[in-house]
């Protein structure tokens, strides 16, 4: 059995799950304990919580975020704010685990058209680096780690001490990703201070059994509301039921035992 285990409570009545596990079944456990997958965002921002010997900086993690492949585009790689694989993340790890990449059917348009540029996707036509210092500057970190993305990079920059500069790794080569018959998507990776904090594109590794964060609501912020149960008198019952009953056009000897059998199970 997989469980999704605490690794932190944050200052926001949020707790931070992980798991070890092929990536469909870590999102199963992470939604059994009402969770969503982590963005890069929160990450971040859990991160700058802590210090740099914490588990959430010293581990990376898979994120929200995902990225698709398109052969012999102008734009070949696009960072997406919802992964595609979420559309079948079991056929996704199924096709990893036999070393092939996860296909996305029909056309760039046709994945792309009701999303907005910039705010639910971005073409990543450059995959050099980025002083950590400068990370607000960047459209890229920017599009990843939001408002949080100047504070993190200073905050990995650790005023000359720390990160200097990261940047995308496992993006596939052009030769490799138009040798493919189609369009393919992967899942994107956080990964941890020891390894810059770099944006990974995964290179099929989902069903590696690695982690993968989630984040939860805690406190009075993550308290299930309770279903208000309507209850009824004996009396009460009884009439709405024969008004039920006379609506429906049933009546005479059938609404009396209708009528005797519910009273019977009452007692």
């Amino acid at each position: 059995m997989v469980y999704a285990r605490k690794e932190a409570d944050l200052r926001n009545n949020t707790r931070v799950l992980y798991v070890e596990a092929p990536f469909d079944q870590a999102l199963a456990a992470i939604d059994s304990k009402d969770g969503v997958i982590i963005t890069a965002k929160q990450l971040a921002d859990a991160r700058m919580q802590f210090d740099r010997n914490h588990s959430l900086s010293t581990n990376g993690s898979y994120i929200r975020e995902g990225n698709l492949f398109v052969p012999n585009s102008e734009h070949r790689r696009v960072l997406l704010r919802n992964s595609l694989i979420f559309g079948n993340p079991a056929e996704a790890v199924k096709a990893h685990r036999s070393g092939n990449e996860y296909n996305i059917p029909g056309t760039v348009d046709s994945v792309l058209g009701k999303l907005k540029e910039g705010k639910d996707y971005i073409f990543l036509d450059k995959l050099d680096a980025v002083p950590t210092d400068r990370f607000g500057e960047d459209g890229r970190m920017v599009f990843l780690f939001g408002k949080s993305a100047q504070d993190y990079g200073l905050w990995l920059n650790n005023d000359g001490k720390g990160v200097k500069e990261t940047g995308f790794y496992n993006f596939r080569n052009d030769s490799h990703i138009d040798k493919q018959s189609g369009m393919f998507a992967d899942q994107l990776w956080l990964r941890g201070l020891g390894f810059n904090s770099g944006i990974d594109g995964s290179d099929r590794s989902l069903s590696y059994g690695i982690t993968v964060r989630g984040v939860q609501s805690i406190g009075e912020a993550g308290a299930k509301k309770k279903p208000i149960v309507q209850t009824y008198t004996p009396k009460q019952m009884d009439a709405y039921v024969r008004k039920g009953l006379h609506q429906a056009g049933i009546s005479g000897d059938l609404e009396k035992r209708i009528i005797t059998n519910i009273a019977n199970i009452r007692k």
